[in-house]
């Protein structure tokens, strides 16, 4: 049976020497256990605008560092499916701000806006899987 439901992907019984190759899906894992690293589950008020109802989870590291994982709830589809929020963090001074995308591993750093007390992501493009929005406080 060729079922392919590794990590690794497999390898063909003629080849004397199988190298153990990753399947996308270990990268992701690397990527998503690289970016929550040291943090822990944490409650703390997220806010998006927009139509979209999104699901998040919240996260924390140390008394510095928070983290919101933030999709568009269902399955994922092929191609593009994305929608446009700001993400306000209620009563959180950011000193900076960062986005990873899971799929790719990129790491970009984002611009903060403050309103009050408040952090404010403005147009955050999220995805029908997880981005990872980090601050610093």
């Amino acid at each position: 049976i060729n079922w392919d439901v590794t990590l690794l992907r497999n390898a063909f019984q003629s080849d004397p020497i199988s190298p153990a190759q990753p399947q996308p899906a270990y990268y992701v894992l690397r990527t998503v256990s690289t970016a929550l690293d040291g943090f822990r589950a944490a409650d703390f008020p997220v806010g998006f605008s927009g139509g979209e109802g999104f699901d998040w989870y919240t996260f924390r590291r140390g008394g510095k560092d928070l983290m919101v994982a933030a999709w568009i709830p269902g399955r994922a589809k092929d191609g593009i499916v994305e929608s446009a929020s700001d993400v306000r963090l209620t009563g959180v001074q950011a000193r900076c701000a960062w986005g990873t995308d899971p799929m790719n591993g990129t790491q970009q750093e984002l611009n903060i806006t403050r309103r009050g007390g408040d952090t404010v992501l403005e147009g955050m493009l999220i995805k029908d899987y997880p981005l990872f929005i980090g601050v610093r406080k």
